[in-house]
């Protein structure tokens, strides 16, 4: 394989909007709000002169960390790197007060920030910290070891709204320390860039602008595709090569792959819903969603994978059969043809090889997941930050191109807030939108308007059903239905350097545990994408259950942060049985999520993350890890050790028998100490929203497809109840329920379907007669 240097993939800066003029926090909130951060990714020390200022941890504690760090980086590291490393705190990193500036203006819903507000205000005061720290002297004025005993007490108070206090500000602080440390990719030989693969050439796209007030504030077009994700793709294709006058609006903006992949802190903000951070209400789920260019096509990890039998089954028996017809089929193969989907090419990284042995050895099925990559290899493990390549054949590589060559016109930086409606006849026709026109860079702002027989909305399971409320449609079944396909991590640790983020990211998938109800529902393993800011911050804040000393939880993060390059990470995802909802934050609008993974569906993950757990030990892993607080890390010992430890386990007493025949036994997952830690989690289970966070990056079913109704917001064509004529839905949010895969081809699949009838209705001249 072509190995340039890094020089040659050296992405261009991108430049973020400006700062808000107002400031989020006062001064007073500020110096608590970095105080929390601080405590949680501190300066750490064992020094006691500097424990007024540093957290100082006992001598054996911080030699003991350093030693387990120095294990595993190269011997030619500067020896200084590792105190360096330790030292550093959130609040150390000069870019850290814009970023929280930017990340809090933009992530935020306002009641939510004005509650978060209070909370500042009340820790800088006597009462306030006696209230919730259970002492009069303000939070950050408290010593660093008080200040973590605080937050420890958040973390298992009986009060819900603080533990949920806790979950946000870690989260929060260790994303943050992740996205801006100068420090850790140094530690671990984490590049800015992929050491492999080379540039590919992008489609030269031409924009509206609207800067001039010259120019007309308003366009007349066929139709109009609110969104530029996977089915807005294949909708404007379509449309545009039937002959129709097209234009797709996006309220992101669009990116070169010359400024991929952008640094993790720049890809929040300029490729991500919401800058990037989003959390259920009740901070049970971190939710990720693209919002750029391309949507979830850009940013997605290019698996292509079609939607299962029972999955078909299922949606056909709610009065759907279209789902179970030859035609659906026709379309996923439409969709997948179009985009190259195949898995000639496929070069699988150390965590996807060991994920297909790994079930191998354990008789597990797995098998090789397509890719939509044209049979081209596509060795990158950055993409959820842009594909430097331009090989992940998403929207913005495949199918816009080719609607902009049959005439399609772009809008980007277009925040479409409105439909339009035109009473006719007794009926509701939608003839067009409005929307806020934000020029790239911030700097000029324009209302605009778009008159067009049809409007096909595509902007996401999270937003596509705001805007049908904002438009004053009224169905109740409009943001309800949220599937998320709830989703943990299982970790696991080498002897050997892997750095996971080298590779394809999921070439492989087991499929063993996708159907534990007989229903449809459970859940698969697949292989994580391996940056460290995707990881790391899911990773436990706690005091190493394991451990019989007081270990301080800021320095056990650190010292596994550290190890990241010796780490691979399986994703366990739920099809989930039950749902959530979206609506529209009550003081500004923007996007709230109500959702808590069921028991029901935790239970599927305890299975795929015991699977997982097996599947790592299988393949040799020194350490195992879960994403849950409570549970130790499992550490493999010697044969001797577990000999000694397990001489009642009937297991250890057979491979005794046997070296005593001369013969050798290999235990695999029998290993007693194993087995014990495996019944632990199945104990313990995965609670939420406590203690556990689970993530999401696929949303589904808001704005839900039915044959009536009263049970749905869409019908079988995709046009949306209650509307007469010329409205669609075209995106994800149409699933009748979870897809139970990636869910990008099932997505293009049904946006097939719903603009061939669009064209077809156009071709028999049936526009705008109802």
């Amino acid at each position: 394989m072509e190995q340039p240097t890094a020089s040659m993939l050296a992405a261009l800066e991108t430049p973020l909007a400006p700062l808000p003029a107002d400031e989020v926090f006062t001064p007073e909130q500020w110096e608590i709000l970095i105080g929390v951060l601080d405590t949680f990714v501190p300066s750490i020390t064992n020094s006691q002169s500097e424990k007024e200022s540093k957290l100082c941890v006992g001598g054996a504690e911080y030699a003991e960390a350093t030693l387990s760090i120095q294990h595993l980086i190269p011997s030619s590291a500067d020896p200084f790197l590792i105190a360096t490393y330790l030292s550093e705190s959130v609040s150390s990193i000069q870019a850290l007060r814009p970023s929280l500036q930017r990340l809090f203006y933009r992530s935020v819903p306002a009641e939510q920030l004005k509650g978060l507000r209070f909370i500042l205000s009340s820790l800088s005061t006597r009462a306030g910290s006696l209230l919730l720290t259970g002492s009069t002297t303000p939070f950050h004025l408290q010593p660093p070891t008080a200040r973590e005993q605080i937050l420890i007490s958040w973390s298992k108070s009986y009060l819900p709204s603080l533990r949920s206090l806790f979950r946000s500000f870690a989260f929060i602080a260790k994303s943050t320390w992740l996205s801006l440390s100068p420090t850790l990719p140094e530690l671990i030989g984490f590049p800015a860039v992929p050491r492999h693969g080379k540039r590919g050439e992008d489609y030269s796209y031409e924009f509206l602008d609207f800067s001039s007030t010259d120019s007309p504030s308003s366009v007349e077009i066929d139709v109009i595709i609110v969104g530029s994700g996977c089915g807005a793709g294949v909708c404007a294709k379509n449309l545009a090569e039937a002959g129709f006058s097209v234009l797709v609006a996006e309220k992101g903006y669009y990116f070169p792959s010359t400024h991929y992949p952008m640094k993790s802190s720049d890809a929040n903000v300029n490729l991500m819903e919401n800058g990037g951070l989003m959390f259920s209400d009740d901070a049970s789920t971190a939710v990720v969603a693209g919002s750029c260019f391309g949507g979830g096509g850009t940013v997605n990890w290019s698996a292509s994978l079609q939607p299962q039998h029972y999955v078909r089954q299922e949606w056909a028996d709610q009065g759907l059969p279209f789902f179970t017809s030859g035609e659906f089929q026709k379309c996923l193969d439409k969709v997948c043809g179009e985009m190259g989907v195949t898995t000639k090419g496929i070069q699988h990284n150390f965590a996807n090889r060991s994920l297909l042995e790994g079930s191998r050895k354990l008789g597990y099925h797995a098998k090789e997941v397509p890719q939509n990559t044209g049979g081209k290899e596509h060795y990158c493990g950055y993409c959820t930050y842009g594909c430097a390549g331009a090989t992940k054949n998403g929207p913005a590589v495949c199918f816009f191109p080719a609607a902009a060559k049959a005439g399609a016109k772009f809008i980007q930086g277009f925040d479409v807030r409105q439909v339009h409606f035109h009473e006719s006849d007794g009926k509701r026709i939608a003839v067009g939108v409005n929307g806020l026109w934000t020029e790239k860079g911030g700097q000029k702002k324009r209302k605009v308007t778009v008159k067009a027989k049809k409007v096909v909305i595509c902007a996401g399971t999270l937003n596509s059903p705001l805007l049908l409320m904002r438009s004053g449609l009224r169905n109740p079944n409009i943001g309800r239905n949220l599937h998320l396909h709830p989703a943990t991590i299982v970790c696991a640790r080498f002897e050997e350097t892997i750095n996971p983020w080298e590779g394809s990211i999921l070439t492989s998938v087991c499929t063993s545990f996708e159907d534990l109800d007989s229903a449809g529902h459970g859940c698969k393993i697949e292989c994580q994408t391996a940056v460290p800011t995707y990881i790391l911050p899911m990773y436990p804040w706690q005091q190493p259950a394991s451990s019989s000393s007081n270990i301080s939880p800021a320095l056990a993060f650190k010292t596994r942060c550290a190890s990241f390059h010796h780490t691979i990470a399986y994703v366990v995802i739920a099809r989930d049985r039950d749902t959530g909802s979206v609506y529209p934050d009550p003081t500004d609008g923007r996007i709230r999520i109500k959702y808590t993974t069921s028991r029901f569906d935790t239970n599927n993950l305890v299975e795929g993350v015991i699977a997982a757990a097996k599947i790592a030990f299988a393949m040799g892993a020194e350490e195992v890890s879960t994403m849950h607080p409570d549970l130790p890390i499992f550490v493999r010992r010697t044969p001797q050790h577990e000999r000694s430890t397990a001489s009642e386990n009937g297991i250890a007493a057979t491979a005794a028998a046997a070296a005593a025949a001369g013969e050798s036994m290999d235990e695999g997952i029998n290993n007693p100490a194993f087995q014990d830690w495996l019944a632990l989690i199945r104990r313990t289970g995965i609670s939420t929203p406590d203690p556990c966070l689970v993530g999401s990056a696929h949303q589904m079913g808001t704005c839900r497809m039915s044959a009536d109704a009263k049970n749905g917001v869409v019908d079988a064509r995709g046009k949306v109840w209650g509307v007469d004529e010329g409205l669609y839905v075209a995106d994800a949010s149409v699933f009748p329920s979870a897809s139970g895969v990636n869910p990008m081809v099932t997505n293009m699949g049904i946006a097939e379907w719903i603009s061939r009838g669009i064209v077809r209705e156009g071709k028999e001249g049936k526009w705008g007669k109802g």
